[in-house]
């Protein structure tokens, strides 16, 4: 099993009073996923009997906006030196698309259905992971 968590994103920062609050938003090109495969030995895929291998994987969008709020404790501004941030947020990853395939492919096309039903499942299992909470932690050195 393997877990994909990267990306790449381009954020804005803006501070609406004037001092260390600031509210954050962009967008991420997302690289969120799970893959996985497996001998299968059960009585239920999809409503089939299955014995064999089983590769699955789900993937979200491939972009990702992202809002956050956050504190700029010290910004550097008035002092060269440290500076720190804290900051909650969320990126939107949207619904999760879920892959499901066996080693035989005589039942992949004979079962497509069940294999169907057993991806949109998963997919409902996995809709709490839509929106991503983040905690970010920033240091910084101003000179």
């Amino acid at each position: 099993t393997e877990l994909a968590l990267g990306g790449t994103g381009i954020l804005f920062d803006l501070k609406p009073f004037g001092g260390a609050f600031f509210v954050s938003a962009g967008i991420y090109s997302s690289d969120v996923g799970l893959t996985g495969s497996g001998y299968y030995n059960g009585d239920d895929l999809g409503g089939v009997p299955f014995v064999g291998n089983v590769e699955a994987s789900a993937a979200f969008e491939s972009e990702a906006p992202y809002v956050g709020l956050g504190w700029q404790l010290f910004s550097g501004a008035d002092d060269p030196g440290l500076g720190l941030s804290v900051e909650l947020g969320a990126y939107v990853n949207g619904d999760p698309k879920v892959s499901i395939k066996t080693d035989n492919p005589v039942f992949n096309a004979a079962n497509k259905a069940s294999l169907q039903q057993e991806e949109e499942s998963l997919e409902e299992d996995m809709e709490s992971l839509e929106v991503m909470p983040i905690f970010k932690l920033g240091v910084s050195y101003y000179f």
